[in-house]
C-alpha cells in the first residue's frame, strides 16, 4: 500500500482550508496486474478524478494504491485507525471506483466493515453507485440506499465467485493437458515476460519445446555452490557477478528467493503447483528438461538440512554471540548464552562488556555453579585454527563412518528388494484372477496401493543412503580438509567477522559440520570438538550430551594420533 505522508488533523473539526477531506483508493489484486496491466488501476483513477470534479466541496488528501486480494479482510484498518486516533477529521470520504474494489468479501463482513467506518466518524463514496454519493450510515429509513448497497455487494461477490470459478477450471484443464504430455504453454513476449513456466527456460510455439536460456548457466552454478555454503553467501557471489533478478532485471537476490530455488523441483523436470505453500494437486514428472541431476538435487537438498540441523533458524538475527546454540557448559551440558553490561566511565565515555554464562547456573544456582566468564571471540577463533583437523580426517572414525553408510544403504536397498518381490507377487495374482474371468478383488487392489506407496518411500530412502555414501566418499581428507577448514576461518576473520550475514553463515557451518564448544567456565579453559546435541524437551536449544574430540585428546597426551585413533577402535 502506497500513501502520502500523513496529515494530523487531531483537533480539527473542518479540515484543510475549510473543506471536506477525501481519500482515494485504487486496487489491484496482484503484483503482476499491478506490473503489467496498469489499465485497471488508470479506469479506477479517471473514476475518482471525476467524483472529485462533480463534488468541488472535497479536497484530495492522498490516493492510496493497494496490491491485495479484494476478498481479504482487514484492508482498511488503516483509515478506521486513523479516524479514531483524531488523524483524519470527521466526514472523511473513502472514496472507491466500484464496490468490487471495495471489497469482495461476504455480505456480514462487508456490511460489517462499513458500519466500523461509520462508527469511526468517516464516509464512503462508490462512483458507480448512486452517482457517487456520499454515505455516512446506513439509515433504515432510507432503503433505497440499504437495498441498493446490499446488491451492490452481492453483486461485487458473484462478479469475484465467477472469477475464481473459471480460473480454477482454466487451470485445472491446463494441469489434465500437461498430465497427458501436452504443452499449453505461450511465449515470452516483452508485454507479457512472465510467465507460469521456470524463468531459466524458453518455450518456442512452433516446436512446442522447451530450451535453455542464459538464466540456465548461473541457476546450475548456484546448485553446485549449494553442496558446500549457505543461500545468503551464494547472495553475495550472484552480486558479485552482477546477476540480478529476471523479474525485473534491478533488484539482486535474497536469501528467501534462494532458498526457493533450491527446493524448486522444476530444476529436475518436475512441475508443481502451490496456493502459497500448499501444494495443488500431485507433482507431474519429466514437464520440463532437467538442468539439475536428481542425485544433485538430493544432495543439495540434504546439504540444506544438514547446514540448519533444526536448530540454525533460531540463532539471534544480530550474532552477538558467533557461537550461538554451539556453545555449552562442560559441567551441565547446557548452552552458553552472552550477558552484556555497560560501565560510565569518569571521562564521559561508556565501556560495553560481554560475558559468556551457563543457562542452567543463570536460573538455578544450585544445579550448576559455572560462574560468568568474558566472552574472547579471537581466543575461540585461534583453537579452531589451532585444532588438529588433519588427524582427525585420517581417524579410523572416517573408515567407519564409511562402512555404517554402506551397511545402511545395503538395509535400505533391501528394504526395496522385498517390496518390489511383493509388488510381483500381487501384480501376478491381479493378472491370474483377470485370465480366469473372475472379479477382482478390491483387497488386492488396496494391498497394490499401498505398496507401491511403500516402494516410492524406500526408492526415496536408497536414494538418500546413496547420496550420503558418495558425499563421505568425495570428502576431503587429512591436510586436505584442515587447508579448506582453516581457509574458511581466516575468511571469515579477515572479512566477514563484523558482518552480519557473514557471522550468521559462519554459524550456519558450525551447525552443518557439528562443530562445537565445551567450555570450562569455572577453570576458564574450552575444548572444541564434534558434538552430539540432544534438541528435544523443553530445552529447544538443545543439551550437548557428547563431545567427540579423541584426536585432541591423543595430542595432549604426546601419543601418534593415528595409532591412537586404532587403538580406540580395536
Amino acid at each position: 500500500m502506497s500513501a502520502k505522508k500523513l496529515n494530523n488533523y487531531k483537533n480539527e473539526s473542518s479540515g484543510p482550508v475549510g473543506k471536506l477531506v477525501a481519500i482515494s483508493y485504487s486496487r489491484v489484486s496482484t503484483g503482476k496486474q499491478a506490473e503489467l496491466d496498469r489499465s485497471g488501476e488508470e479506469r479506477q483513477e479517471l473514476e475518482i478524478a471525476r467524483w472529485l470534479r462533480d463534488h468541488p466541496d472535497y479536497e484530495l488528501d492522498r490516493a492510496v494504491r493497494d496490491v491485495v486480494s479484494g476478498a481479504k479482510a482487514g484492508r482498511f484498518e488503516w483509515f478506521i485507525n486513523e479516524l479514531e486516533q483524531g488523524r483524519l477529521p470527521p466526514g472523511t470520504c473513502l472514496v472507491v471506483e466500484k464496490m468490487s474494489r471495495l471489497g469482495r468479501e461476504g455480505m456480514t463482513d462487508t456490511i460489517r466493515t462499513l458500519l466500523r467506518i461509520f462508527d469511526a466518524g468517516g464516509s464512503i463514496a462508490c462512483c458507480k453507485v448512486f452517482n457517487g454519493r456520499v454515505l455516512n450510515n446506513l439509515d433504515t429509513r432510507d432503503q433505497q440506499s440499504i437495498f441498493g448497497f446490499a446488491t451492490a455487494i452481492d453483486a461485487a461477490r458473484v462478479e469475484w465467485e465467477d472469477k475464481s470459478d473459471r480460473a480454477k477450471g482454466a487451470h485445472a484443464q491446463k494441469r489434465r493437458l500437461i498430465k497427458s504430455g501436452q504443452h499449453p504453454f505461450q511465449e515470452r513476449t516483452k508485454k507479457k515476460p512472465l510467465t507460469n513456466y521456470p524463468f531459466w527456460l524458453t518455450f518456442d510455439k512452433k516446436t512446442c519445446c522447451f530450451k535453455e536460456n542464459n538464466h540456465s548457466i548461473w541457476v546450475k552454478q548456484v546448485f553446485e555452490w549449494a553442496k558446500e555454503v549457505g543461500s545468503t553467501t551464494i547472495c553475495k557471489k550472484l552480486k558479485e557477478q552482477g546477476i540480478r533478478r529476471s523479474v525485473d532485471g534491478r533488484s539482486f537476490y535474497t536469501a528467501p528467493s534462494i532458498v526457493n530455488l533450491l527446493r524448486n523441483e522444476a530444476v529436475i523436470g518436475n512441475r508443481q503447483l502451490y496456493d502459497g505453500k500448499k501444494p495443488i494437486d500431485e507433482v507431474i514428472i519429466g514437464v520440463y528438461p532437467p538442468i539439475v541431476s536428481l542425485e544433485d538435487f538430493k544432495e543439495v537438498r540434504n546439504a540444506v538440512k544438514q547446514r540448519h540441523c533444526g536448530n540454525a533458524a533460531v540463532a539471534s538475527p544480530r550474532m552477538h554471540l558467533l557461537f550461538e546454540n554451539r556453545a555449552f557448559c562442560i559441567h551441565c551440558g547446557s548452552r552458553l548464552g552472552l550477558y552484556t553490561s555497560k560501565k560510565n566511565c569518569a571521562d564521559g565515555t561508556i565501556k560495553h562488556y560481554s560475558y559468556l554464562r551457563c543457562m542452567t547456573a543463570h536460573y538455578d544456582k544450585e544445579a550448576c555453579l559455572a560462574p560468568r566468564r568474558p566472552y574472547q571471540e579471537e581466543r575461540i577463533l585461534e583453537r579452531f585454527q589451532s585444532f588438529r583437523w588433519d588427524s582427525y580426517f585420517n581417524s579410523d572414525k572416517n573408515i567407519a563412518k564409511l562402512k555404517d553408510a554402506s551397511i545402511l544403504l545395503l538395509m535400505k536397498e533391501d528394504t526395496r528388494n522385498n517390496v518390489k518381490r511383493e509388488l510381483a507377487n500381487v501384480n501376478n495374482a491381479l493378472r491370474e484372477q483377470a485370465r480366469e474371468g473372475s472379479l477382482i478383488q478390491q483387497s488386492l487392489e488396496d494391498v497394490l496401493q499401498q505398496l507401491n506407496k511403500e516402494y516410492d518411500e524406500a526408492d526415496v530412502a536408497v536414494n538418500i543412503a546413496s547420496i550420503n555414501l558418495d558425499k563421505l566418499k568425495r570428502q576431503k581428507t587429512g591436510t586436505d580438509a584442515a587447508k579448506v577448514i582453516r581457509k574458511r576461518v581466516d575468511t571469515f576473520l579477515n572479512s566477514e567477522r563484523n558482518d552480519i550475514n557473514g557471522r550468521q553463515e559462519f554459524n550456519r557451518w558450525l551447525f552443518a559440520e557439528r562443530l562445537v564448544v565445551a567450555y570450562d567456565l569455572i577453570e576458564d579453559r574450552f575444548e572444541l570438538g564434534v558434538g552430539t546435541v540432544n534438541s528435544k524437551g523443553r530445552n529447544r536449544q538443545g543439551r550437548l550430551i557428547e563431545l567427540d574430540q579423541t584426536m585432541e585428546d591423543a595430542a595432549v597426551l604426546g601419543l601418534d594420533p593415528a595409532s591412537f585413533a586404532q587403538d580406540t577402535h580395536q
